[in-house]
């Protein structure tokens, strides 16, 4: 019988990142490197500026996992004036996983509540864990999102119509 070699929870947010984004050329995500007492750093080279500014506005620049800091770099990493939805557009643009953004009334006439929808869609991640003998965690695109984006502002759904 094989061994089961359990993956670190930085290393799993990695793999979540990379399959959030596997179908994007333009977004390329690295393993993460050891920084040594300071933690790890998670690369993530994204083509255009534009893109790049709204995929670092999404993805959080700090992961606490216990003791043990993870850091998101984009690269290029740029500062912008748009809101979360543009930054989410502009972040998947071309990536098939989002489906749509939009923002729906609250109560009509009243604040606004904005939604990102994933594609319903079961994805495979490469993952050792206490829960998964064979190596694979089996999840949504919606439910890996909402483990590795900033959910501060927007709802994350799946567009199961």
């Amino acid at each position: 019988m094989a061994e089961i070699q359990m993956q670190s929870p930085w290393v799993v947010y990695a793999k979540e990142v990379r399959a959030l984004f596997e179908h994007d050329l333009d977004v390329i995500v690295d393993e993460p490197t050891e920084l040594g007492d300071d933690g790890y750093n998670l690369e993530i080279r994204v083509h255009g500026n534009d893109k790049a500014e709204s995929v670092a506005k999404v993805l959080p620049e700090d992961v606490e996992f216990g003791n043990v800091t993870l850091h998101v770099m984009v690269i290029p990493d740029n500062d912008g004036k748009l809101t979360m939805l543009d930054h989410l557009r502009r972040a998947f643009a071309g990536n098939p996983v989002l489906v749509d953004v939009m923002e729906v009334p609250v109560v009509p006439g009243g604040p606004t509540m904005a939604y990102a929808l994933f594609a319903p869609e079961v994805v495979q991640i490469e993952c050792d864990n206490a829960a998964s003998p064979y190596g694979l965690v089996t999840t949504t695109y919606e439910d890996v999102a909402k483990d590795v984006l900033r959910v501060g502002g927007f709802m994350i759904a799946s567009d199961v119509m």
